[in-house]
């Protein structure tokens, strides 16, 4: 057994399996999740097969392939001769997962089997699946189950989002049970001649919300099978392989074969349905505009269609205006485009976003290598105006008029961030920004947080802060060890024994799981307060070790926690503090009426970041002097 999942993957479509085909919807152990995932939703979060009540046991586990197929045997079949077999066969298509279960008799007796499929959809966006456990907000959000014929349909509802899946079995079940989950159980009674079989056949189908086309779900694994290894060899065809090298041949062939699967629907200027390269399975099967143009690139001496593709369906989603979640800037090149729940209700900026520099250059560089391998110039004049548009983003909002060299102009950070070259360097005036590879940290993550507190202090004062200087300093640092999910949370250790951040790898392994706290409220509520006593005790540890005189300390929180901890209708308010040795440096604000020590009262001024940032520098900013001449 192994505690990976198997990928079966079509077009836009995905599902991840166990060694025994089942789907268990559980997170943790540092596993990814398992499912079926249609256009960034899970559409299947639990598919569990038991035998007479129990779980069967792996024989053979499923193996990498385009279909899925595993042996399985009833528990304690494998140290003694099993009553009967069952042979698991499991394949995706656009939209639909299919599988087949053939249960063989090894008695020469009679037999009867009591076989059942636990399924349940929760619908979740891949967003919230993702290591760092972020939870949002789903105001009205219904789910629904209504048994069928044949089988059940699941259906999600929130606003104008709908979305369902519908699982029928071939014969129908026996009875559809109710679990107290929320999943359903599809059982059937089966009566084996000695040494016979019986054969079930199960079809998935997804309907994400707004795919309206009209789909079937295939007969049978084999069918589908069938049908990826005709879309394969139809790819492949007629390409001239390396000759004297048959594992280079081998390579190449397996991965056209691989584009061939990894093709999603895209919409192009005028409606015209597409395919175009995805940028990979299993959490990239969308449109990516970097991925799509370089694959497309690399591919085009060979299938130029994939260009022909990519092209129209970039332009398609080009920016026309500015947006600031969305770095969108008018002839800018799409660098992410999602289709999840979240996204349509802009609760993550991936709907379009366009963070990226270099897919705009890498637009252009496709579509004049296009006219050169194939000679049509016809794609080109019809994308003339999004051709243009992108230069002139390139020579305008890129840099490339002002600096000679593109530039990437998005939003960003100074903390100790591993997104190296996304910080607000040129627009916050900073000398100097430092990022995780720069601190010399060594030790462990703690989820989101790249480096405890404590050790992202004590290089700040090893490398500006404790180093002679000739004018005063200032400096913002990010303080990352409160952010979510709070577990694990870092331990206060002697300042003297941080070396390269290793002390804290054993405190790390002991702490608690991010699976054990994320989806217990109370939980959330307690170790959120202890990051935040952590952050605040490496603070004014290091205040009182490294601070002088002359030092201010301006420490607030950029937000509220999440809605788990805080509460659904908590304020955006958090509190802002100064600290400082030097009485004149207090003096200078006591117009402001604020409450002495850390501890806001309840009736301290509230005010917006931008009033704080006006009353703080009138409060101690310089008088600027004059230009000369």
């Amino acid at each position: 057994m192994t505690d990976r999942h198997h990928l079966l993957v079509h077009g836009g479509t995905f599902a991840a399996v166990g060694d025994g085909g089942d789907i268990s919807g559980v997170r943790g152990g540092g596993s990814s999740p398992d499912g079926l995932f249609v256009r960034d939703a899970r559409h299947l979060s639990r598919w569990q097969l038991t035998v007479d009540g129990a779980v069967p046991e792996t024989l053979s586990p499923v193996a990498d392939g385009d279909t899925a197929r595993c042996v399985l045997v009833p528990r304690g079949g494998r140290q003694e001769p099993p009553a009967h077999t069952l042979f698991r066969e499991q394949a995706v298509g656009d939209g639909s997962f299919v599988e087949s279960l053939r249960v063989t008799s090894n008695r020469p007796v009679p037999t009867t089997v009591r076989l059942a499929v636990t399924a349940d959809a929760d619908f979740t966006d891949q967003f919230e699946l993702r290591s760092d456990y972020r939870t949002y907000t789903k105001t009205g959000a219904t789910r629904s189950r209504e048994v069928l014929d044949d089988g059940v349909e699941f259906t999600y509802q929130r606003r104008e989002w709908r979305s369902c899946t519908t699982v029928t079995a071939d014969p129908a079940p026996d009875g559809v049970e109710e679990t107290g989950t929320g999943a359903r159980r599809l059982v059937w009674t089966l009566d084996l001649e000695p040494h016979g079989s019986a054969e079930l056949t199960l079809r998935v189908m997804a309907r994400p919300h707004g795919d309206k086309r009209a789909r079937r779900v295939p007969s049978s694994p084999a069918a589908l099978n069938r049908q990826l290894l005709r879309l394969e060899g139809e790819f492949v065809e007629g390409v001239a392989f390396p000759t004297g090298w048959p594992e280079l041949a081998a390579a190449c062939a397996r991965g056209l074969a691989d584009l061939a699967s990894l093709q999603v629907p895209a919409t192009g200027p005028d409606g015209e349905d597409l395919r175009v390269p995805a940028a990979g399975a299993p959490w990239f099967l969308t449109l990516l505009g970097r991925d799509a143009l370089l694959t497309s690139l690399f591919a085009l001496p060979y299938r130029p269609q994939l260009a022909a593709a990519t092209l129209p369906a970039l332009a398609a989603t080009q920016a026309t205006e500015t947006g600031a979640a969305s770095v969108a800037q008018p002839g800018k090149i799409v660098h992410e485009v999602r289709h999840g729940e979240l996204a349509h209700f802009g609760q993550v900026p991936y709907g379009r976003y366009y963070g990226s520099v270099d897919a705009t250059p890498l637009f252009l560089v496709l579509l004049g290598a296009y006219v050169e391998q194939t000679g049509d110039a016809s794609l080109a004049r019809r994308l003339e105006t999004h051709a243009r548009a992108a230069i002139g983003w390139m020579l305008d909002h890129g840099g490339l008029t002002s600096r000679g060299y593109l530039v990437w102009t998005g939003r960003g950070d100074a903390a100790p961030s591993r997104r190296a070259g996304r910080t607000p360097r040129r627009y916050c005036g900073l000398d100097k920004v430092y990022n995780a590879f720069q601190l010399g940290y060594q030790g462990p993550k703690f989820s989101w947080s790249t480096m405890p507190d404590q050790y992202a202090l004590e290089a700040y004062q090893k490398q500006v802060h404790g180093k002679k200087r000739t004018k005063p300093l200032m400096s913002e640092i990010i303080l990352t060890s409160s952010h979510q999910p709070w577990a694990p949370i870092p331990k206060m250790v002697d300042w003297n024994d941080l070396g390269d951040g290793s002390v804290f790898k054993a405190i790390q392994k002991a702490g608690n799981k991010p699976s054990d706290i994320i989806a217990n409220s109370t939980r959330s509520k307690q170790e959120y307060g202890k990051s935040i006593s952590y952050s605040v005790t490496s603070l004014t540890q290091w205040l009182e070790r490294y601070g002088t005189d002359d030092t201010v300390l301006v420490f607030l929180g950029d937000h509220q926690p999440i809605a788990r901890v805080s509460g659904e209708n908590a304020s955006r308010d958090v509190p802002i503090s100064i600290v400082a040795k030097d009485p004149k440096v207090l003096s200078a604000i006591t117009s402001w009426n604020w409450t002495d020590g850390l501890k806001p009262a309840h009736n301290a001024p509230v005010w917006k970041m931008s009033a704080f940032r006006d009353r703080f520098l009138t409060a101690y900013g310089s008088t600027p002097h004059p230009s000369k001449g």
